[in-house]
């Protein structure tokens, strides 16, 4: 009887021991992370910036870039933006919106991080904004770590942004979901102004029309399409839908790859249902688009620093102390427990397992 106490016993304090280290090394972490985030962010070329345009190197014809989209901070996100970077070639690279899954701001630092440190892309990134980037009042998000209009921009610049290169257009457009309408004038205004001459013309815009991805609902949609065919829009990339598809309407190439690590949903057709993002070779008269997919699916979507940096960082970042009394706390749980397996005779044969 005593024996099958005192191994009742040992296990306890053995998964103490346990339980100790591991919110030890949670908040040891955290620490570190708290200590990343305090610093500034190193320089780098993602946004809508002028500067940014102005450090593109025509090639002349041809040239590529990269597009991807909905990568909702997924880690296998970051794994195919790497691939994609890597040895591309490409002059930029355009994100079609939904970087993140809610418009937390420290989910969006997560995001540039992880875009400076890890992807590390040697040119521009442009972004044109999606459901879930800016806030809206569609989705919870406290007051103090809501990404408006106003703080998107101090992040990444305009919301809505065009530059020419190599002769060619390329228009991203921003909704404003409060007048979701309102961007076909904006449209039709650098369509007016800047269209003439250009070789060809790329129009970015995260939500798709109904006439190639039915259902999603989009405002002003025959005066949109009107104006792709009066001002020969060579292409339209859209996300929003995590899946791909690709058809011609109105003589414009319409692309969704709103597959760029977003969930794929259940109620989706397994064709197009896979994560991807695109490589486009532009020729004077031709088109090319590479798919580049991931090779197998991640296990897990989130990582342990994602979850501390979007949810115990903004609790205690201006209050570390906490972390470091619980780190206390878990080791000298830690060191305790240790000494009670002692006490029963087994400790020699727990560190030698």
């Amino acid at each position: 009887m005593r024996d099958r106490v005192s191994s009742k016993r040992r296990f306890l304090w053995l998964l103490s021991f346990v339980f100790s280290v591991i919110g030890a090394g949670l908040c040891i972490v955290t620490i570190l992370l708290d200590r990343d985030y305090q610093k500034p962010l190193s320089p780098h070329q993602i946004g809508n910036k002028p500067a940014f345009v102005e450090q593109l190197k025509g090639k002349g014809f041809p040239f590529s870039f990269l597009v991807i989209s909905d990568t909702h901070n997924d880690e296998s996100a970051y794994v195919l933006l790497k691939e994609m970077v890597k040895g591309s070639g490409a002059s930029f690279l355009v994100h079609v919106g939904d970087a993140v899954s809610s418009p937390n701001l420290w989910m969006h630092r997560y995001f540039l991080r992880k875009m400076i440190e890890e992807v590390q892309p040697p040119f521009p990134v442009f972004f044109a904004p999606g459901n879930h980037d800016i806030h809206y009042g569609f989705q919870a998000v406290p007051e103090d770590r809501r990404v408006t209009e106003r703080v998107f921009e101090s992040l990444y610049g305009a919301r809505s942004f065009d530059f020419t290169y190599n002769h060619c257009l390329f228009i991203l457009c921003g909704v404003d979901m409060k007048r979701p309408e309102s961007f076909v004038d904006d449209l039709k205004s650098v369509l007016s102004k800047q269209a003439a001459g250009k070789k060809h013309i790329f129009i970015f815009l995260h939500f798709p029309p109904t006439a190639v991805i039915p259902g999603f609902g989009f405002p002003r949609e025959k005066e949109f399409l009107s104006l792709l065919e009066s001002y020969k829009v060579t292409t339209c990339f859209f996300g929003h839908y995590h899946g791909y598809r690709h058809l011609q309407t109105h003589g414009t190439n319409m692309i969704v790859l709103g597959g760029g690590g977003g969930s794929l949903k259940s109620w989706q057709s397994d064709w197009g249902k896979f994560h991807h993002g695109l490589k486009i070779t532009v020729g004077e008269d031709t088109l090319t688009e590479n798919i580049m997919v991931l090779p197998k699916e991640m296990i897990f979507h989130y990582s342990l620093s994602w979850w501390i940096v979007v949810d115990i960082l903004p609790l205690i970042h201006n209050r570390i102390w906490i972390a470091y009394l619980f780190a206390f706390g878990f080791l000298w749980g830690a060191f305790g427990s240790l000494l009670a397996l002692k006490n029963t005779g087994r400790a020699k044969n727990i560190l030698k397992g």
